[in-house]
């Protein structure tokens, strides 16, 4: 069964937007797919570094559903926080834009077992963010199951 439900920004009980699993959603602004999600839920530096906010996109393992946070978070260890490309940007640190950007253009043509060569394994700008965050931060690599060093 296929359900979607959208809302609106004005106050009522119930702020979830679900999305099927298994498909890709547009929400707001950030593409959502099963592979994110299970790339954000094993990048445990990453989920280490989240505190929450209101407007954080999050996957619930209790309502298997993409959330939007509206205000305080209770029982995080049910949570993925899925973060956006600003978030992930953010975490990078760089003194300028123009060098963040420089950084990320080096490693899309090296031979690091990413880049364009295998950009393939990556299907948008979240995933090959967050890869590029991983890679950088943390010295990691995304194998198709977790987040492994090099």
């Amino acid at each position: 069964m296929n359900r979607v439900l959208a809302f609106d920004l004005a106050p009522k009980k119930d702020y979830i937007e679900y999305i099927n699993r298994g498909r890709e959603e547009r929400i707001g602004t950030m593409k959502v797919s099963d592979d994110y999600v299970r790339q954000c839920e094993k990048a445990k530096e990453i989920q280490g570094l989240w505190n929450p906010d209101v407007g954080d996109w999050i996957y619930s393992y209790g309502s298997r559903s993409i959330e939007k946070v509206f205000g305080e978070v209770t029982m995080r260890y049910t949570k993925v926080w899925l973060p956006v490309q600003e978030d992930l940007q953010a975490i990078l640190r760089y003194e300028t834009p123009l060098v963040m950007l420089q950084a990320f253009n080096d490693w899309l043509y090296t031979d690091s077992g990413y880049g364009c060569v295998n950009g393939a394994r990556f299907h948008s700008m979240q995933e090959l963010w967050l890869a590029f965050v991983m890679w950088e931060r943390f010295s990691k690599v995304w194998d198709g199951k977790d987040w492994k060093v090099v």
